[in-house]
This record gives C-alpha cells, structure tokens and sequence, in this order.
C-alpha cells in the first residue's frame, strides 16, 4: 500500500522533528536581563539600553544582545550607499557578549528587524561601507569566542515619516529566539 503525505502532514512533522532537535525558535523575549543594561530596574518590559541574554540553536550558545542606540536619522559614510528616494536609514547599535561555552558565529544582517508602530516590519540593509557617520557596522559576520564581546551598528531602510516603535534581534540567522526592546 503506497502513502502519501499531504502539505499539512508534513509540515506537522517537520514542526514536530524540528521542536525535538531545538529547531526554530518561536519565542519573543521582551524581558531585561534583572541588573543588567542602564534601564532595567523596576521595570517589566526591555528598552533602548536594556541586556537580554538569548540561548541559540546549539548546546553552549548564549549571547546577552544589548540594543545601546537607536539613530532615527542615520548618514552613510559615502555617496553611494543612499537609501531609495522616499526613504530614509535608521541604525541601532549592537553590542553581543558571548556569555556561553562555545563560541558564536552568526550573520547579523539577517538577525536584526525594526518595526514600526502599524507593525510593519524592516530587515537590516547591507551597505557597501563598514561604516555610517555614527560609527561602525556591525560586520556582514561575527565571530566571538566565549567571555568576548562586539559592538556596532546595523541600519535600516524605512520611509520618510516612518517612526520605529520597536527593535529585535535573533540568533542564528533568525532561527532561534528573539529579543525585543520597545523604543522611547
């Protein structure tokens, strides 16, 4: 007797196998790490400023994710990286601190996601400097042994007028948990 799978089965165990392994993760976490970051005490949910630690996809991975700044009006280093008419960049700055036992390589532009207050959603940009006017980009990839640490900025492209109500970030290329900090 031949079987056949439909789209639904097969999507239920794919989500099953995936969920067994550690797979995707599907968490927000919103939460400040308690003493951790300028703004944490005393309250429930992470701004601008605050820590939260993310455990990614392996055995030993952790990463505390502080979102330092958020520029709403980044400028490019150079002529050529311009955002399209109509648009504007903004940039967070990230600092990631290999708090695991192993060490953490990821991709970060593919981590990184503001939204706005309709929720809609901005991936980061890939600029062709490693700079903007404020300071550094975080590089295309990261690798940091544990006890170590990286900072930097990651940009956005997002329509003049656009106002950035919250920022996240995940390991993994976005395929393990993710932290949210709210903006001011």
């Amino acid at each position: 007797m031949k079987r056949v799978l439909t789209g639904a089965a097969l999507a239920a165990m794919l989500a099953a196998s995936m969920g067994a392994q550690g797979g995707c993760g599907t968490a927000v976490n919103n939460k400040p790490d308690s003493g951790a970051g300028d703004n944490s005490s005393a309250k429930n949910v992470a701004h601008i400023g605050d820590t939260i630690t993310l455990s990614g996809n392996d055995d030993g991975e952790k990463v505390a994710v502080t979102a330092v700044k958020l520029i709403r009006k980044a400028q490019p280093n150079n002529e050529f990286d311009t955002p399209d008419q109509g648009n504007h960049y903004v940039a967070v700055q990230f600092r990631l601190k290999n708090v695991g036992s192993i060490a953490f390589t990821d991709a970060p532009q593919n981590d990184a996601t503001v939204l706005d207050a309709s929720g809609q959603s901005y991936d980061a940009e890939i600029l062709g400097s490693s700079r903007i006017s404020q300071g550094q980009l975080l590089g295309s990839e990261v690798r940091i042994t544990p006890g170590s640490r990286t900072l930097g900025y990651m940009v956005f492209q997002v329509p003049k007028g656009t106002r950035i109500t919250k920022v996240q970030f995940s390991l993994d290329s976005g395929f393990a948990d993710t932290a949210e900090w709210t903006t001011r």
